[in-house]
């Protein structure tokens, strides 16, 4: 397609494809870009693929020329990662393009833009992938709209292929990406083959495609995805999803708007897995494989949850629609209607091919939603195909006619009533591991507000916290390591169950009694004190941060995460140390990293891997 030949140099004036030109035509560059071709210094698109020679002839790739070309100019910055090219406004950002030779570069957005009646200029391609950095700073870029009737890889960043690649820090407001049949489509990124996405969102607007559509990325093939949640509308036809179309890797993250599809359409992720600490409470619908979190779970899911109402016709699930690896430590409370193969947490739980089989592991979850399906209709799961369950829940008050698995009978599939539900010693009982308790384990996993069913520890409230001393120096005297916790304007004292002490999270040290006031800016203040002896027993876990957890009356948790650096007596700079643990006789029972009375390489690789600061005793 717009490929073309001398017919005169040739002697050929008939070809089986493109188009046969005089040598004065093929050597005009206004032939080139009238047909698409794009040109170095021309206003035809951002690549400058191709150029004039100097003295004229026939049209030349770019780097062929010498001296190169120069690079746009952009509001300041050099385009290395401490000094990035600055972009204000949005004639810089249209710079950018896919100019193969600004795809390393790095840029930082130092105020907002509004793209409204902007043509942009899609950053990567599968050509010329983007490898660099960006920095949004916290800024936004409002209404970037793509249209076409097919096209690929289209997101503000049409591709993204390093590992050390990033986009960080950036909103986007209201974008509008339609791409009919085209593939790969997300507002910000279509397909991330490798890096990192962190601290980004969209708000509002609507992405619509065929195959890997997301409210934010079309597809993450083997990059990550953090801190990072969208509301944007989304439709397609196959693996759909409000946030990420499909793909792994993807940590503390939620989307909120509504997403339609055919096949493998989820609230979050439409096909995926290894998803952390995410949530959805979207709109779903679809025909097959469609779920209020994933669509077709394909690795891990741990930690999650989705409120979506989910609406399909087979293998449909508040969480998963289709689970063919884990899902753990995970709730569903949303309505979900099907006609076969429909549960309320998951509606297809395991798989086999030829062979090979994909069991379906489900543990410590429950599912608290209405469920209505005509076959195989199970509250927890609709089709258990070869799964596995532990200690798993659901509500038969809110389905007094329903099994826990529509084809199957399983002990560790319990009903129970909605009070019981809502009861702690339900879920201890079955060795659930709840915020407070350590004799289920010390993770903290769990925790269950009054009146309600259980909640995932980061759903507790975040709350600002200051650690004294903030270094800690276990070689010095001292009785306690203070939190100094503060709760939002409203609260009063008597929110605060001063009853139950505060917990160091995951680690099971609970504090001394609370010690409650109202401080100089009139809010409330929480100290808990932990022995200092209990916190310095950690320094063998190396923990850069402290969590620490404390209760409301109503049975909600506040959490306040802050940086400490621990000191520990008797270590020995690395290298006094090095010659010990490379020798099997080491004896020095201080460099016993992980407490397991052995002394031994695996200490060794435990210091060096800690950004922990070392002293002697001297």
């Amino acid at each position: 397609m717009y490929c073309f030949w001398d017919i005169e140099t040739s002697g050929q004036d008939w070809s089986d494809g493109g188009t046969g030109l005089t040598t004065a035509q093929m050597q005009n560059q206004n032939t080139f870009i009238d047909a698409g071709w794009d040109f170095v210094g021309q206003p035809d698109g951002p690549s400058d693929i191709w150029a004039e020679p100097l003295g004229g002839g026939y049209p030349i790739l770019w780097w062929q020329l010498s001296p190169l070309p120069p690079l746009p100019t952009f509001s300041g910055g050099s385009g290395i990662a401490d000094d990035p090219y600055l972009i204000s406004n949005a004639n810089d950002l249209n710079h950018i393009g896919y100019n193969p030779r600004l795809m390393s570069a790095h840029f930082k957005l130092i105020s907002d833009i509004d793209l409204i009646g902007v043509g942009v200029y899609i950053i990567g391609s599968q050509l010329f992938p983007f490898t660099g950095g960006f920095d949004g700073n916290g800024n936004t870029i409002s209404n970037f709209t793509y249209a076409s009737t097919c096209a690929y890889f289209i997101g503000l960043f049409g591709h993204i292929d390093s590992s050390t690649a990033e986009i960080k820090d950036l909103g986007l407001i209201d974008p509008n990406v339609d791409v009919g049949t085209g593939d790969y489509v997300g507002s910000l990124v279509g397909w991330l083959r490798e890096g990192a996405i962190t601290g980004c969102y969209v708000e509002g607007g609507s992405v619509s495609g065929d195959i890997a559509v997301g409210g934010l990325v079309g597809d993450n093939y083997g990059g990550k995805i953090t801190i990072s949640y969208s509301n944007a509308h989304v439709s397609g036809r196959y693996i759909v999803g409000g946030l990420v179309g499909g793909g792994y890797n993807i940590v503390n993250c939620y989307a909120t708007g509504n997403v339609s599809g055919d096949h493998e359409v989820g609230g979050l992720v439409g096909s995926g897995g290894d998803i952390l600490n995410c949530y959805s409470t979207t709109s779903v619908s679809g025909d097959d494989y469609v779920g209020g979190l994933v669509g077709e779970n394909r690795g891990t899911i741990t930690y999650c949850y989705s409120t979506s109402s989910v609406e399909g016709v087979e293998n449909i699930g508040g969480v998963a629609g289709y689970n063919r690896s884990t899902i753990s430590n995970c709730y569903s409370t949303g309505s979900v209607e099907g006609a076969e193969n429909v549960g309320g947490l998951v509606g297809r739980n395991g798989s086999c091919y030829k062979t090979r089989c994909f069991p379906g592991m489900i543990t410590n979850c429950y599912s608290a939603g209405s469920v209505v399906g005509s076959e195989k209709v199970g509250v927890l799961v609709g089709w258990n195909h070869s799964g596995v369950y532990t200690s798993s829940f659901w509500d038969n008050t809110v389905n007094p006619m329903l099994p826990g698995i529509g084809n199957a009978v399983d002990p560790n599939v319990i009903g129970e009533s909605t009070a019981n539900m809502q009861t702690e010693s339900t879920f201890t009982d079955a060795d659930w591991d709840f915020v407070g308790e350590t004799f289920n384990g010390i993770e903290d996993i769990w925790f269950i507000p009054q009146a309600d069913y259980p909640r995932l520890w980061w759903e507790g409230m975040q709350v600002p916290i200051k650690l004294t001393p903030r270094i800690l120096n276990c070689r010095s005297e001292g009785n306690w390591v203070k939190a100094h916790l503060t709760l939002p304007q409203g609260f009063t004292i008597a929110d605060v169950d001063t009853e139950r002490p505060a917990v160091l999270y995951s680690f099971g040290f609970q504090s001394a009694p609370l010690y409650v006031f109202i401080n100089k800016d009139k809010l409330v203040e929480i100290e808990a004190a932990f022995k200092r002896e209990q916190v310095c027993s950690m320094v063998g876990n190396w923990p850069e941060k402290l969590t620490v957890a404390g209760f409301l009356t109503n049975g909600s948790i506040f959490l306040g995460t802050s940086t400490v650096r621990i000191i520990h007596p008797g270590m020995k700079v690395i290298d006094e140390l090095a010659s010990c643990w490379l020798q099997e006789d080491c004896i020095y029972p201080e460099t016993d990293m992980n407490r397991d009375s052995l002394v031994n390489l695996l200490d060794y690789a435990l210091l060096m891997n800690t950004n922990v600061e070392f002293v002697s005793n001297e």
